[in-house]
């Protein structure tokens, strides 16, 4: 028989896999386009994935957060509120569709379509914890993406096509698994859950572009391999920066409901613990960009990646006491200051020519700030205080 510490090590685990396999795997995409082909091709593949990205933002509307907190807070009704948010965000759908039917390729519907449907499935599979559901849909719908890369020629049309197909075999998988949630469907559309969210989709929009704008801003002064290759880069520093946040959502729910004493503690281990972990991952890093991309990091670039990483060990925590004492507005102001920051830097450092370091060291600063912002908001003045 399973002891409860065996669980929760087994949920932690197959959350930390979940979690990490689908940014991994699109880094993996990333290595067998630049190994089939080149640099170039998978640079101006990463245009089309930058938009993607901002409409993802827009139609899910902050759905993640919100159900996570909604479902915590009232297990009883999480199919009314799946529901709910599912329809009363369609209409965002039909506007980035629109748009995307009259300047992009026709394969974005089928993009669009699939991350509607995924993210609005991934927070009942969290919530449920099921990773198993998570990791069997990315590694089917990743395999089917490798075998189309293999057997074809790739161009920049197949590969918006292949992605089509990974994201709509993922996007089935994960429906046929949570069928039940259309269960005693009612029509329920309320537009004033857009203007409640609101705050949910700033910060995600926010804290996405915080992590991410250098790369919109690099993308405008560079085309194509230099593109390709700093989105390759930031992007391992980038997941490394989602370790801390992976390590704690099997225990969000106790967040919502443990006393101060006891978040204290986990917010001590974490930071000590993100010590080593990312000091590994910083190597890890180095040796994969060095021998599997043809991508060679000196010093700088490899501490300022680690710059990147470490703060969110010392905040993650922080933000879930703060959604949990509603002050969601307070994490928006933080996230919107660091992500203004992060833009001015990388404009000036990469106006100067500064290159992939100079685009790093805004994201770097960012966080850094980032790190003293909630502190300072979440009464904890001194960085020592949690170390003690």
């Amino acid at each position: 028989m399973k002891t409860p510490k065996i669980i929760r090590i087994q949920y932690l685990a197959l959350n930390g896999i979940a979690s990490l396999l689908s940014p991994f795997t699109s880094l993996l995409f990333a290595y067998l386009v630049v190994q089939l082909t080149d640099k170039d091709i998978w640079g101006l593949f990463v245009d089309y994935f930058l938009y993607f990205f901002i409409a993802n933002i827009f139609y899910n509307w902050g759905v993640g957060t919100y159900l996570q907190r909604s479902f915590s807070q009232d297990p009883r009704s999480i199919n009314a509120s799946w529901q709910m948010f599912f329809l009363t965000r369609m209409p965002l759908l039909l506007i980035v569709i629109t748009l995307s039917v009259l300047l992009l390729p026709y394969q974005f519907v089928f993009w669009l379509l699939s991350g509607y449907l995924i993210n609005s499935i991934q927070p009942l599979l969290v919530y449920k914890r099921s990773y198993l559901v998570i990791i069997i849909g990315e590694l089917i719908a990743f395999s089917i993406l490798a075998i189309l890369l293999f057997n074809s020629t790739i161009t920049l049309d197949s590969l918006l096509i292949a992605y089509s197909v990974y994201l709509g075999v993922k996007a089935f998988i994960f429906l046929i698994s949570q069928s039940q949630i259309f269960t005693g469907w009612k029509w329920l559309f309320n537009p004033y859950m857009l203007m409640v969210t609101l705050p949910f989709l700033l910060m995600n929009a926010a804290g996405f572009l915080q992590s991410k704008i250098d790369l919109y801003v690099f993308a405008f002064f560079n085309t194509g391999e230099p593109v390709g290759e700093y989105q390759i880069v930031s992007g391992f520093f980038i997941l490394a920066q989602t370790i801390p946040t992976i390590l704690v959502i099997p225990f969000l729910k106790n967040i919502y409901r443990m006393k101060d004493q006891g978040i204290s503690k986990m917010r001590k281990n974490l930071a000590w613990s993100g010590l080593f972990i990312n000091t590994i991952l910083m190597l890890l890093i180095f040796i994969i960009l060095k021998y599997f991309f043809a991508i060679q990091l000196n010093l700088v670039s490899v501490l300022v990646g680690f710059a990147i990483s470490f703060p969110p060990y010392l905040y993650s925590i922080l933000v879930f006491e703060m959604f949990k004492k509603n002050k969601e507005k307070k994490v928006l102001n933080i996230i919107l200051i660091s992500m203004l920051l992060n833009f001015i830097l990388a404009v000036i450092l990469l106006s100067c020519n500064f290159g992939l370091v100079g685009g790093l060291i805004a994201n770097a600063c960012s966080q850094i700030v980032c790190l003293l912002l909630y502190f300072k908001y979440s009464n904890n003045d001194r960085i020592p205080q949690l170390l003690e």
